[in-house]
């Protein structure tokens, strides 16, 4: 059985941590006849471990976040209710379909993740819910894996190693660090429950992808040395969104792009210009996952929102601007737009205010190499895009920042 000392247990755990309110409960469940409702609406006679938490848990949330080497949320949210079944609907993209063929929802996972349920010759079989909507059955009973999620505070990922065939469409995406996250945290649980831990050794690994970059430093190095007042923040990237894209998209996105946003993430700068008399300003934004493919009303939860390109960011006219088609905008500033666009690898391009796209002889390393050497100032990208000599710019850019590497523009 399941008691409220337990979750104190992993709160007091996760406290020392230095994380901070990690679980929203009610103890007991705060509506008792929704939980009944619900019990009796499955058909099949509950084991007492099943009503424990239905009447007592029901409605739990388990929410906390990893940054200490890759930043990573953890979210497990009971959502054991035949009313809750439209929210995962609406926040992940669970079918509805699925639960009028006999599913239950159980959890939500964050992401766009979901676990349900199914009862079965009156046992509980579980099953995973990936983001591309794919459904994939459990290898661990309902107890025991509620007793998981209460000992590892719902670490994200766990669901995947306990599939009982690996999912199909993870095997082209990075390795999630979920061994060493799991052991980094709760060394006591035993690496023998997930038996599709053997599959890590065939995928790419997002922290050796993490660590052959120095994105964070660079742009630290970069934008910090422009004035003593100025800071840049950077916001890394969860990896869970790295993977939600990965799986939405159908791209397989490569190491150099991940390993900026794992370490860099969205940025907006926004400084004058250094060594000038009068108040030259420059601002330019690199966009957050959920908005480069989602649109500008993206979402971390609507399923909808993560598969846009540029024509449907700014809601342009289906029968113009075709060449846009594919191009995810990624930096926008007044003078223009940079997009990308994946397919066997990234190929970057200018889009000027009219939406007038002209691709870029640049690798994606060389656009973050001279977006740092300029510091955005001006309209570097436009005078890239077009092979624009201007040595009006070159020694505008000079002027504000006497390192910068004036071969492209003057």
């Amino acid at each position: 059985m399941i008691h409220q000392t337990d979750f104190e247990k992993l709160l007091a755990r996760l406290n020392s941590k230095g994380i901070e309110n990690p679980i929203s409960m009610s103890y007991p469940a705060p509506n008792q006849e929704m939980a009944t409702d619900f019990i009796n609406s499955l058909n099949f006679e509950p084991t007492l471990f099943f009503k424990n938490i239905c009447n007592d848990f029901f409605g739990i949330d388990i929410i906390w976040e990893e940054t200490e080497k890759i930043k990573s949320t953890n979210t497990f949210m009971l959502m054991m209710s035949n009313m809750q079944s439209s929210t995962l609907t609406i926040i992940n993209g669970v079918p509805e379909s699925l639960f009028s063929n006999g599913y239950f929802p159980l959890a939500n996972r964050g992401f766009g993740v979901s676990v349900v349920f199914k009862i079965v010759n009156q046992q509980i079989i579980l099953f995973l819910i990936l983001q591309d909507s794919s459904i994939h059955e459990l290898d661990i009973s309902f107890e025991e894996y509620i007793n998981l999620m209460v000992q590892t505070g719902g670490i994200d990922l766990t669901e995947i190693y306990l599939t009982k065939v690996f999912p199909e469409s993870l095997k082209k995406c990075h390795y999630d660090n979920f061994k060493e996250r799991l052991q980094t945290n709760f060394p006591e649980i035993d690496l023998k429950l997930f038996k599709q831990l053997n599959t890590i050794n065939s995928l790419p690994n997002y922290y050796n992808t993490f660590t052959n970059y120095n994105f964070a430093n660079k742009f630290k190095t970069a934008y910090n040395s422009i004035n003593e007042n100025y800071t840049i923040k950077l916001n890394p990237a969860y990896i869970q969104e790295i993977r939600r894209v990965e799986l939405q998209s159908g791209y397989c996105l490569p190491e150099e792009f991940i390993a900026f946003y794992l370490c860099v993430g969205s940025i907006g700068v926004g400084y004058i210009a250094p060594n000038y008399e009068e108040r030259l300003s420059i601002g330019f934004r690199i966009l957050p996952l959920q908005e480069m493919f989602g649109g500008k009303i993206g979402s971390s939860t609507n399923p909808d929102y993560w598969n846009k390109d540029v024509k449907q960011y700014w809601e342009l006219p289906e029968d113009k601007h075709l060449d846009l088609k594919g191009i995810h905008p990624f930096y926008i500033s007044e003078y223009g737009i940079i997009g990308l666009k994946f397919n066997n690898g990234i190929s970057v391009f200018y889009i000027s205010n009219d939406y007038e796209a002209k691709k870029l002889d640049l690798s994606f390393n060389d656009l973050i190499n001279e977006l740092l050497n300029t510091r955005g100032f001006g309209r570097w990208q436009y005078h890239l895009a077009f092979h624009s000599t201007n040595e009006n710019y070159a020694n505008m850019l000079l002027k504000a920042f006497p390192d910068a590497n004036i071969e492209l523009y003057k």
